[in-house]
């Protein structure tokens, strides 16, 4: 907060009156509060009224030796006397002020206890609770100091000490960042301080909180109200003067930005801040559109102060100034030549590698400060202006990296926007192409912070659930998985998170963590009971049941969905009749998934063999072998993989030598024998028909098997 900082006019080389007054006793070392110094009535009388006088001229003058020798004398040699209570608190004021005791307050904080002590109710005692809270704050002891101003709040400070407490009580609060807290107490100030200097405090203490807090346009209004009142007490204080400044900016009134930063300039030209008012009084001209003057004000600080901060922002701002000049306008290159003959100091740069140039060098110059992130992200847009793809991205990945480096630097999430929408159409495009590795390499190219982008920016949120997808149908589906909840959780449209949150289940699925997928498939049913994709996301919850073999959830999911959708003609009937048939088998309801079985059949569930491989074997396990012997010889007609002909040949011929069909299985041994390439199957096959009865028995009504 500027009220703990002196105003520069009065840093150095300050001197109180010879011939002192109360109110030109000025307390030593303090932050920039109000205080009018140790209390004594005039004229002095009593015992010790010439030690005393001595002592406060040599305090005046800053001769603390001197000082602290004539109010000893009175404590010493006046004991009782009316003197000896503003004394002390002159002797506790020059502990303070010693040099020893900048750091550890605590012989001063002792000093003035000693006053509430031992004269309570005086004028320096009161004075003296609000000191210790000062003293408290000033050690960066918070706590201590809020207790000690609430404690003569609470107890007896009133009128101008109850304000001035109240005032250290709300400056205590901006060094421990507190800042609602801070606001409510010179909001409190503002409405009811009697005393117009407190006032003066409370009103731009008060606009510095809000202005902290990021309410400009409030802030304004009380900036604006204590320039109006009382103009030389801000102009004291250039760092409220700034934020003055940076607030009217911020709300787009740079007319009034622009007199503020030439006032503070005019008045401070040798502050650190200088060169950086030029620029600021630069830009204010460019957003106008008015360059020359930009221009103008650029210059003056690359002159005026050549290796200061604002000049390497001024060399920048002229490079880009340069580039937006003969991009815009380019029969306007001769006459900016022209022009640059007659000025004085740094010029319009014409030359677009002398302009990356100094975008570079400015970027390697303030590599530990924004302004070089800056630098960097406006290389890359001239490098996107000129269509050096390259150049672009290896520039804009740069600022990217450089995130999380300098605090409160927004030029690499802002790199991360422009990159996540440059890359946007090459991924459309390979979306298109049905490329997904594509895809993914390019959405990784840009880096992390420009992928982060794409869930930031809705116009990509589209682009993003199909990135999502091609992660996931490439088995990248821990990306998927993070992708899926990025839409998921950062507020995409209700259509886009609900495609998400079925990705986001396929995908676990994917991975083999059915107990994820469960919550997200449960989540999907409550949260879309309509949703485009709530009988698919019952089938999913059910498949994840079964995976992890809980065949009593898996049933009862099934015929959930079976009851939701009882549509012959659905597409996912057959699926959920199979899954329901298995479920019961496992869960030792056979007769009843025997019957599902049959209707799973008839819905054309076992068309693909391993289903209906799958179904033959229960068969076999049930004894029911003639219609196993069915469902074995449709499946040889399909188009089986060599495993899984030769595991249906061997149950046929198991099956076959069960039935006594001993020649039926001997041919079927001998087809598994001639068809089969590999050794083992050989070997067992010959092993089989050399088990087999010699003189095999048959009936004419048996069925056939074979092929």
């Amino acid at each position: 907060m500027p009220i703990f900082k002196k105003p520069l006019a009065t840093e150095e080389g300050h001197q109180a009156p010879a011939v002192p007054s109360r109110k030109a006793v000025v307390p030593v070392g303090l932050p920039d509060l109000p205080d009018d110094g140790p209390r004594f009535t005039t004229p002095v009388e009593g015992a010790g009224a010439e030690s005393f006088m001595e002592g406060v001229a040599a305090y005046g003058r800053r001769d603390f030796k001197a000082a602290r020798t004539a109010f000893r004398t009175i404590v010493e040699q006046h004991t009782g006397g009316p003197l000896v209570e503003p004394a002390r608190a002159f002797l506790a004021e020059l502990v303070a002020a010693d040099k020893a005791n900048a750091r550890n307050r605590m012989p001063a904080i002792e000093a003035y206890r000693a006053i509430l002590r031992d004269f309570p109710r005086t004028p320096n005692a009161a004075r003296a609770q609000w000191r210790v809270g000062d003293l408290y704050a000033e050690m960066g002891l918070r706590i201590e100091a809020q207790a000690t101003y609430e404690h003569g709040l609470n107890d007896f400070l009133t009128g101008a000490d109850a304000d001035r407490a109240l005032l250290g009580l709300a400056v205590n609060f901006t060094g421990w960042n507190k800042w609602r807290e801070a606001e409510h107490r010179f909001q409190n100030l503002k409405d009811h301080a009697g005393n117009t200097v407190v006032l003066q405090y409370a009103t731009l203490g008060l606009a510095d909180t809000l202005y902290t807090g990021g309410q400009f346009q409030d802030a304004l209004a009380f900036y604006e109200e204590a320039y109006a009142r009382w103009p030389e007490f801000l102009k004291k204080r250039p760092q409220s003067f700034l934020r003055f400044i940076d607030t009217a900016m911020a709300l787009g009134q740079d007319s009034l930005g622009r007199r503020l930063s030439t006032t503070l300039y005019n008045m401070y030209p040798q502050m650190p801040e200088a060169s950086l008012l030029l620029v600021r009084i630069g830009d204010s001209f460019r957003r106008a559109d008015l360059r020359d003057r930009a221009g103008m004000f650029y210059t003056e600080a690359v002159s005026r102060y050549p290796d200061s901060l604002g000049s390497a922002i001024a060399r920048m701002r002229l490079a880009e100034l340069s580039f937006e000049l003969i991009t815009a306008e380019k029969g306007l290159v001769l006459r900016l030549m022209v022009q640059a003959q007659f000025r004085y100091g740094p010029v319009l740069n014409l030359d677009g590698e002398e302009q990356r140039a100094i975008l570079r060098t400015v970027a390697d110059e303030q590599a530990k400060l924004v302004i070089g992130s800056e630098a960097l992200y406006h290389l890359g847009e001239q490098f996107e202006a000129i269509q050096d793809w390259e150049q672009t991205i290896q520039a804009y990945r740069k600022v990217i990296a450089r995130a999380g480096r300098i605090p409160d630097d927004p030029w690499p999430a802002a790199a991360g926007r422009r990159l996540s929408v440059l890359l946007e159409p090459w991924i459309d495009n390979a979306l298109q192409a049905h490329d997904d590795l594509g895809v993914v390499n390019l959405f990784h190219q840009a880096g992390r912070l420009a992928e982060s982008s794409f869930s930031t920016n809705k116009p990509l949120l589209q682009v993003l659930l199909q990135v999502a997808g091609a992660h996931r149908r490439i088995g990248f589906t821990p990306e998927a998985v993070k992708l899926y909840l990025d839409l998921v959780q950062n507020g995409a449209a209700l259509h886009l998170r609900e495609e998400a949150l079925v990705g986001l289940g396929q995908s676990y699925m994917d991975q083999g963590d059915y107990v994820a997928a469960r919550q997200v498939f449960e989540r999907y049913w409550i949260q879309y009971p309509s949703g485009r994709w709530k009988a698919e996301a019952l089938r999913w919850l059910a498949a994840a049941f079964q995976a992890d073999d809980m065949h009593a959830n898996t049933i009862r999911i099934c015929r959930r969905w079976l009851q939701n959708f009882p549509s012959p003609s659905h597409p996912l009937r057959p699926d959920m009749l199979l899954m329901l048939a298995q479920a019961l088998v496992k869960a030792g309801e056979v007769a009843e998934g025997f019957r599902v079985y049959a209707e799973a059949e008839r819905a054309g569930a076992l068309a693909k063999p391993p289903a209906l491989i799958r179904y033959a074997d229960l068969l076999v396990q049930a004894k029911r072998y003639d219609e196993a012997v069915t469902r074995y010889q449709v499946a040889l007609r399909t188009d089986l993989d060599a495993a899984q002909a030769e595991w249906v040949r061997f149950q046929l011929a198991r099956i076959r030598r069960t039935q006594t069909h001993y020649a039926d299985a001997r041919i079927v041994l001998q087809e598994l024998a001639n068809l089969s390439q590999d050794d083992f199957v050989d070997r067992l096959s010959v092993s089989m028909q050399t088990g087999l009865p010699k003189v095999p028995t048959a009936t004419a009504s048996s069925p056939k098997g074979g092929s």
